[in-house]
């Protein structure tokens, strides 16, 4: 029988009568990955919590998450390629790691893994949550920048981000200058990038698009950018309380070790937004019903 859906993987588990034919189909299931990349196998996509090597690399195309996988263990191979039969090549916000848990537990596996194997797949399931939530929180940091026109005007778009701190970038652009003659570039441009920046650094901690209210914000500007130069806003939310938010960050060039302005401000939360629907909810939650 060929192994296509995670059905099949069920009606093959429940024609074996022992665990040995089992096992022999989950190393199938390993080996029939696509070759992982060795340029994809990095600290940063190696998925911690796991005894055995195992590496996640995400892609978001055409609005779903695909996933490069691969393990230096057999049988925790299989495991991965098991877990990916239920994420992969889904938009980020049907993956639902609820689901994928109560799917798995129906196989048995928990009964007969090793404690170290059941803590790598709770890794595993773990962190694909993670990698889906980051390309949703990506696809609605980039909605919204583009639906700002002050933001569209003076070109600031979406970078990077991660769990507490977001990136964006403002390429050159002539209605950005404080001074033509010079190729200055107005101070309020780079104001404006460091403000969204922050604000997005404390989207992403607090998981949720809240209203607030600047109660401190100061620039420091170091230097001029180089001619031309793309612009890049890097900011921290640190520390986050019920009500206050504290968020650090600098703007550069091109080296985050030369920068062209420091910037430290203190936000208040106006209003609780749960149901506000502003933030994309992950899959299974309440929220998302």
């Amino acid at each position: 029988m060929s192994i296509a859906t995670f059905d099949d993987v069920e009606a093959e588990f429940d024609a074996f009568d022992d665990w040995d034919d089992r096992y022999r189909l989950l190393i199938d299931l390993g080996r029939a990955l696509p070759p992982m990349p060795d340029a994809f196998k990095t600290d940063a996509t190696r998925v911690r919590g796991c005894a055995s090597q195992v590496w996640l690399h995400p892609r978001l195309a055409d609005g779903r998450l695909h996933f490069a996988a691969d393990s230096d263990a057999a049988i925790v191979k299989g495991l991965v390629a098991l877990v990916l039969l239920l994420a992969d090549n889904r938009p980020p916000a049907a993956i639902d790691t609820g689901e994928i848990r109560a799917r798995l537990d129906a196989l048995g596996l928990s009964k007969h893994l090793s404690s170290n194997r059941t803590q790598g797949l709770a890794s595993m399931i773990a962190r694909i949550g993670e990698l889906a939530a980051a390309a949703r929180q990506k696809r609605f940091l980039q909605r919204f920048l583009d639906s700002v026109p002050h933001l569209k005007l003076i070109g600031i778009g979406y970078r990077d981000h991660g769990k507490d701190w977001a990136e964006l970038e403002m390429p050159f652009a002539e209605q950005q200058l404080a001074d033509p003659d010079y190729g200055i570039i107005a101070s309020g441009a780079i104001f404006t990038l460091l403000d969204n920046c922050a604000g997005f650094a404390v989207l992403v901690v607090r998981g949720e698009m809240i209203p607030y209210a600047t109660l401190d914000m100061r620039v420091d500007y170091l230097r001029a950018p180089a001619a031309k130069a793309t612009v890049i806003g890097h900011a921290e939310c640190y520390r986050i309380t019920r009500q206050i938010a504290f968020v650090r960050g600098l703007a550069h060039d091109g080296d985050p070790a030369n920068p062209i302005a420091n910037m430290a401000g203190t936000f208040m939360f106006t209003a609780r937004a749960d149901a506000m629907g502003m933030f994309p909810a992950p899959a299974g939650s309440e929220a998302a019903a």
